[in-house]
């Protein structure tokens, strides 16, 4: 309930939020596990378009409400991983925020349709990605495995959850920190 909050009063990952206002100027891009459409909503202000990917169908519906007003965007019913056809969902219980494709206990779980970016992007022949905004509680790995053909060809931002401390993190204020170890 108080995710939510944040997202209603622009309070919600301040950095991240910052950064995409800053940054962001045109192109394709992508909202990977979107939730109920706050980035998407952010992004769809600064992008041609905006692809939102939510498996939770309760999610979902929330979404396609809350992205109405901008047809720049594209509300989709289906996973992004590291294959094409369907996977195991888990869902967790109490929670409309810790989704995912990997089972952390306390979950009901789903079969849900699922891509690659890679194969999404063949099938519609996007070009010009911009940025890539991926947050699937623990399965990000699965999306960069099958994301490796765009990133070979485009260089678009990607920003992610993740434990690497060889990358660069976002302050507060929107800008990039690079960690130590890094350089």
């Amino acid at each position: 309930m108080l995710e939510r909050l944040k997202m209603i009063f622009n309070r919600y990952e301040i950095g991240t939020t910052r950064f995409i206002k800053k940054n962001l100027r045109g192109g394709t891009t992508f909202d990977i596990g979107a939730n109920v459409g706050y980035y998407a909503r952010l992004m769809a202000r600064y992008a041609d378009h905006v692809y939102a990917f939510e498996p939770d169908l309760d999610n979902f519906r929330i979404l396609e409400q809350n992205c109405k007003r901008h047809p720049n965007i594209t509300p989709l019913n289906m996973a992004v991983c590291d294959r094409v056809g369907t996977a195991d969902f888990f869902k967790v219980t109490h929670s409309a925020m810790r989704h995912s494709l990997i089972d952390e206990g306390n979950t009901e779980k789903f079969s849900v349709s699922c891509t690659t970016l890679d194969a999404f992007i063949k099938e519609r022949n996007i070009t010009d990605v911009s940025l890539i905004k991926i947050d699937v509680e623990g399965a990000e790995p699965m999306v960069f495995v099958g994301m490796r053909e765009l990133l070979g060809k485009e260089h678009p931002v990607v920003i992610y959850e993740g434990d690497d401390p060889k990358t660069k993190a976002i302050s507060e204020n929107g800008d990039i920190i690079i960690a130590a170890d890094a350089q």
